[in-house]
């Protein structure tokens, strides 16, 4: 049983309800003070905080995020004067993926502040030309609630705490935009549903986290691909969290019956199943990018 069960289950409701702001508020403090680490992605020494899993996950998992990588290197071999967007950068681990890749100008958004901090600090390596931003992405509404720091994530809860101005996706840049990453814990439905015209005109590469947990994400998640269909993206890969290829794919039944799955796994506590995935979307123009890293899986 988990800490936080045992101690509500010990006292009464009304004192729970009392003490868990400042449970919380203790957690977080703790979070901040913890020691640093490095590692290596793409030759760039990074610095992560001690508890970030993604050190020692790459040592057991070396083709964790690979894709962004591959993605990266002909996005930009095809692309060489456009921009490519990470959000949810953390660290910079997925933009240093990107950097050792090609040579794009990079637009790295992070919404956490502590995270932030390792972000200015690791982008100094990189040489491509870097814009931060200490943002959080969604549809431009203010949203009431706070990040919970944890592991190497930061997950917005909504509901108490203070009131959060939002940035829409459309409106980061007006640069030529060829490629965009996101992992936001459960708003990349949110970011990319609110900017489909401009990502219709723009037609990216794009990537997001396959992350639901209740039937309103599933339902998003299947609207998204269905409007980026609409939007001539007709084609779709999948990877499992260690980044290896589950499917490559033109249909929306198949990734509706990926979201479903998706949800399964939350609703009955399935274990050793896969929780989430990564999709990358290509549009009808970019069916060379998509046949050239097909083609690199395929060889694995």
């Amino acid at each position: 049983m988990k800490r936080k069960n045992i101690i509500k289950s010990l006292i009464p409701e009304r004192v729970y309800r009392m003490l868990y702001p400042y449970w919380e508020r203790y957690k977080e403090e703790a979070f901040s003070r913890q020691k640093t680490t490095r590692a290596q992605i793409e030759g760039f020494l990074l610095e992560f905080p001690a508890s970030h899993p993604m050190p020692s996950l790459m040592k057991c998992q070396p083709y964790r995020d690979a894709f962004i990588g591959a993605l990266a290197k002909h996005v930009g071999g095809k692309y060489p004067h456009s921009t490519m967007i990470d959000i949810g950068a953390n660290v910079g681990d997925t933009a240093a993926l990107i950097c050792g890749n090609c040579g794009n100008d990079l637009i790295l958004i992070e919404a956490s502040h502590y995270y932030f901090t390792f972000l200015e600090r690791n982008a100094l390596q990189f040489p491509n030309r870097v814009t931060l931003e200490n943002a959080f992405l969604a549809d431009g509404s203010p949203v009431n609630g706070r990040l919970c720091h944890w592991g190497g994530t930061a997950i917005f809860s909504e509901g108490d705490g203070e009131c959060v101005c939002t940035k829409r996706l459309c409106e980061i840049t007006n640069k030529d935009v060829r490629f965009i990453k996101s992992d936001t814990d459960g708003y990349d439905f949110k970011i990319f549903l609110d900017s489909i015209s401009w990502l219709a005109v723009q037609h990216p590469v794009i990537v997001f986290e396959d992350y639901i947990r209740t039937s309103e994400e599933m339902q998003l998640a299947n609207r998204l691909c269905a409007e980026l269909h609409n939007a001539d993206y007709n084609r779709f890969m999948v990877w499992d969290d260690s980044g290896l290829l589950i499917l490559a794919t033109s249909s929306l039944e198949t990734l509706r019956y990926l979201h479903s799955y998706g949800l399964n796994v939350r609703r009955f506590k399935s274990t050793n199943a896969i929780s989430n995935y990564d999709v990358a979307c290509f549009h009808a123009c970019d069916e060379d990018i998509f046949a050239k890293v097909l083609s690199y899986y395929a060889s694995l």
